[in-house]
């Protein structure tokens, strides 16, 4: 029989409770989207489908965004670790950027960000969550480019990444995701926006009249 408690004096495991990822469908992203104010498209295009942080692409300039490489080039001065960030950019976000490129000039239009996501939220109806969209592209780039790209993109530890993101999406749902805006289908709301329309040919005339 034992006389005293062995465990008495030990400190119990200290849990830390940790709520699930929160993210949006791909079909939640695309309402969203097409939600938003035309002007407020490519900032939040940017923090959706690029690893850099709400802060950083407030300080973006059109001059940093380089379509033609598929680049985003994000100096030091404007990213969070103090550090230049290569930031690639996916064809379907190159396709959303590319009617709206200017060649200098602020990307955020003005200083309104939360006003902006609200409405859109509540137009697409969608409950907001803290950081939804750079969990969103966490989730998934991990799917469909693995951890290695998406800790580079997002810069954050890969630790992290494996810890929290892996199987949180398919991949067939990764591939839904970074295919928003991309397709010129009828009906994509992204080609209506940034394509005009072809004028209706004219009838001609009857040859019998």
């Amino acid at each position: 029989m034992i006389a005293a408690n062995p465990f008495e004096g030990l400190d119990g495991f200290r849990v830390k409770r940790k709520d699930k990822i929160e993210i949006l469908t791909p079909a939640e992203v695309e309402r969203f989207l097409i939600a938003l104010d035309p002007d407020w498209l490519p900032f939040f295009a940017v923090c959706t489908f690029s690893g850099l942080r709400r802060q950083e692409v407030a300080r973006l300039d059109w001059t940093e965004v380089k379509l033609d490489r598929a680049l985003i080039d994000l100096p030091p001065a404007k990213a969070k670790n103090n550090r230049r960030k290569l930031e690639e950019i996916p064809a379907n976000l190159a396709a959303i950027l590319a009617p709206y490129a200017r060649p200098a000039g602020r990307v955020m239009p003005r200083n309104k960000i939360q006003r902006a996501m609200e409405n859109a939220a509540r137009k697409a109806g969608i409950t907001w969550k803290q950081n939804v969209l750079r969990h969103s592209f966490c989730s998934y780039g991990v799917a469909l480019r693995g951890l290695e790209w998406t800790a580079d993109q997002a810069d954050h530890d890969i630790r992290i990444l494996r810890r929290n993101y892996r199987e949180v999406v398919s991949r067939q749902e990764a591939e839904a995701y970074f295919r928003i805006g991309s397709i010129p289908i009828p009906g994509n709301f992204f080609l209506s926006r940034t394509i005009p329309p072809k004028p209706l040919p004219k009838e001609s005339p009857s040859l019998g009249t």
